[in-house]
């Protein structure tokens, strides 16, 4: 077993949103019995450590740390199913290790469901193989997650979930992003794409939009969570462009709009809008 470093943006309120709406759709998507694809363009290295001390602001603490804290029974059946998976690597204990998006899909989806997780990064690439290489359902690539959306759709299984979550460091990573999704929703229009952005930054989220709206796409839906001004590290505002999100998944995404709104956002802005309608 490989030494996971630690993080200190892992588990924050950007990665709640995200991986609550992802569980959000797996189990949607999988109350159907034909199998599905999984692939993420960015996985990452599958889990973090969050408990080094010398991060005294460490972002998960406005994130899964505060979710972990609120001891409430109130939320959507997904936060629940959410917090199933990072208490399935933490225990009872405090919150320690923060799996990511790749780690909760493999415990979400079935026997039958495939993933292809691609990252670029040979270190995380290594961390996050050595974690899967023994679950048969998993392929792991190390390179550019882009190809993927060229290479592996449309997929043998004609159903599936992909989820593009890049960092946005690069000065270009919205021309990539959006290139690759024309590709993509011209191959596999009636997949699942889950898009995620920053609210805040180098890159203007209203002009990724206009991009974005510009490819034609299929039905889509936007989830935004926002607290306008952060209080502590890691309370950064983000959103979701959810592409032909499963039909029995659109009530519990608005119930989960609200929840965290309430509960972890007090005072700030939570949206869950068409950007296309249906």
């Amino acid at each position: 077993m490989l030494s996971y470093r630690h993080s200190f943006h892992a588990g924050n309120l950007a990665d709640v949103l995200k991986h609550s709406i992802l569980t959000a759709v797996f189990d949607a998507a999988t109350a159907k019995v034909a199998p599905l694809v999984y692939i993420d363009t960015h996985a990452g290295a599958g889990i973090y450590r969050l408990d080094d001390p010398a991060d005294s602001h460490a972002e998960h603490r406005a994130g899964i740390t505060a979710l972990r804290a609120l001891q409430t029974h109130e939320g959507p059946r997904c936060i629940a199913r959410y917090l199933e998976c990072v208490d399935s690597v933490n225990g009872a204990a405090p919150t320690v290790w923060y799996p990511g998006s790749a780690m909760i899909a493999a415990r979400l989806l079935r026997d039958t469901d495939r993933l292809i997780l691609a990252e670029r990064h040979p270190a995380d690439w290594a961390e996050l193989d050595d974690l899967l290489r023994a679950d048969h359902r998993v392929t792991v690539e190390c390179g550019d997650g882009y190809s993927l959306l060229k290479s592996a759709l449309p997929p043998i299984e004609r159903r599936g979930i992909i989820l593009v979550d890049p960092a946005y460091e690069l000065a270009d990573e919205p021309s990539h992003l959006i290139d690759g999704l024309r590709h993509a929703i011209k191959r596999f229009r009636h997949g699942v794409f889950l898009i995620w952005y920053p609210l805040h930054g180098k890159h203007d989220p209203a002009t990724l939009k206009r991009h974005f709206r510009r490819l034609d796409p299929p039905k889509t839906l936007c989830i935004e969570l926002d607290p306008r001004q952060p209080a502590q590290p890691g309370a950064t505002g983000s959103g979701l462009l959810i592409v032909n999100p499963p039909y029995q998944a659109i009530e519990q995404l608005e119930a989960l709009r609200v929840f965290l709104g309430r509960t972890l956002v007090p005072g700030g802005r939570s949206a869950c809008d068409w950007l296309i309608a249906e």
